[in-house]
């Protein structure tokens, strides 16, 4: 009879631990290519990616980092700071901005539809939070997301229903950059 002891359980077994690596290769993979359809996607609002990230060793986490590609629409923050976006593998998409300067807390815009969602309503909710016109101080601003994130799922939880999301997410771009009339 074997007992398992705390440190053979925390380490799993060879086939798990090969399991997992080969999720977050996937993952690395698909969050590039899922990036790529959503530069693609705000790329039509005007936008310009100037950097992406993923990070996939503990969690999953992508970033964009966005610059108007008309300057004189669009600056940095009030913080100085470029625009960035972030997704991440519990909460969703997330845009935070320093409307007052630096030591002020940002004010951060999710997107509570979907854990994955189409790459144009990722484009779109972006183009929207960070339209020119829209300042927040304004008695009449109506907020775009919500301002707390929405829980979809629990890091723990197993990587394979986002990742499938993930890849329906980039067949949707696919399709509707194939169609154009399929674009909402």
């Amino acid at each position: 009879m074997t007992v398992m002891t705390y440190s053979m359980a925390r380490r799993g077994s060879h086939r798990d631990r090969n399991t997992r690596l080969h999720q977050r290769t996937r993952a690395a993979a698909l969050l590039t290519a899922y990036l790529d359809a959503v530069a693609d996607a705000l790329a039509g609002y005007g936008w310009r990616v100037e950097h992406r990230a993923v990070t996939t060793t503990r969690d999953l986490q992508a970033e964009l980092t966005l610059r108007s590609g008309d300057p004189i629409l669009v600056e940095p923050d009030a913080a100085g700071h470029p625009v960035r976006v972030r997704w991440e593998e519990d909460t969703g998409w997330c845009v935070s901005r320093h409307l007052l300067g630096a030591h002020a807390p940002a004010l951060h815009h999710y997107l509570p539809t979907a854990l994955v969602p189409a790459p144009t309503q990722v484009a779109h909710f972006i183009d929207d939070v960070l339209a020119p016109t829209r300042d927040p101080y304004d008695p009449g601003f109506t907020w775009m997301g919500v301002p707390y994130p929405t829980r979809f799922r629990h890091r723990g939880q197993p990587l394979a229903p986002v990742l499938d999301a993930i890849e329906r997410a980039i067949a949707t771009a696919d399709d509707a950059s194939e169609h154009p009339d399929l674009k909402t």
